[in-house]
Order: structure tokens, then sequence, then C-alpha cells
């Protein structure tokens, strides 16, 4: 039987920990990226196991103020341009997906909230219809 922490402490090891010449944040990302090239694997966690508290004077406080998004993705790109180059295709298809499924999923849920008012629409017209005869 494998020991987890001890290969999570070897997968940190494998990979160099932190790129700690990212300063403006999304050096966990960079980490995640260092380990899927190197064919580990990175999991989302259904439950809260901590309480993430930020500090005024932390690092993560001071480049949510110092910092824009962009510039923060910028610096990931510059740390790791050849793993964005060789996945930048399959990442755009993905996101393409996502957008289309979540228009869709959007879609079906507004004609599901929407579709008593088209009834009520539909059926009061047939009404004025015959009214004036022409139903």
């Amino acid at each position: 039987m494998q020991d987890s922490c001890g290969q999570h402490v070897r997968d940190w090891e494998r990979v160099g920990g932190y790129e700690e010449r990212l300063t403006l944040g999304k050096e966990d990302m960079v980490f995640w990226l260092d380990l899927l090239k190197d064919g580990r694997r990175v999991v989302t966690l259904p439950e809260i196991d901590i309480h993430y508290r930020i500090k005024p004077n932390s690092m993560t406080a001071v480049t949510a103020h110092n910092s824009t998004e962009d510039e923060k993705l910028a610096a990931m790109y510059a740390s790791r341009p050849e793993i964005f180059q060789a996945h930048a295709l399959s990442f755009m298809c993905l996101s393409a997906r996502y957008r289309q499924e979540k228009a869709q999923c959007t879609c079906l849920v507004s004609w599901k909230i929407m579709a008593p008012v088209f009834r009520l629409e539909w059926f009061l017209r047939q009404k004025v219809k015959r009214l004036f005869g022409r139903a």
C-alpha cells in the first residue's frame, strides 16, 4: 500500500514545488500544470477540508489590489509557454464546448421558467381571436 501523503511530497519535489518567481499569484495553477505535464493527476475534492484565510498583508491580498487578472494570467503563461502552446487547441475546443453546453442549459432553464407565460399568452391570443371572429 502506498502512502498517499508521501506520494504528494514526492510529486511536490519532482516538479519543484511552487514557482517562486510568480509574484502576482497563480503559482498554484502553474504547480498543477507541472503535475499534469509530469503525468500526474489533479483532482477537485467535493468537500471543504480547510478554511482559507487572507490576511491584509498576504500575497493574495496585495496582488488582488496591485495587479489585474490579465497580468496574472500573462505571468502564468510566460512561466510555462510550452505547456500552453501544446494544449491551446484542446483548451479552446473544451472552452467552446463548455460555452455551448452552458448556453443550451440556460436556454432550457429559461424555457422551463417562461413556458407558463408562453402558454398564457397563447391562451389569451386564442380568446382574442375568438372574440373578434378570427379563430
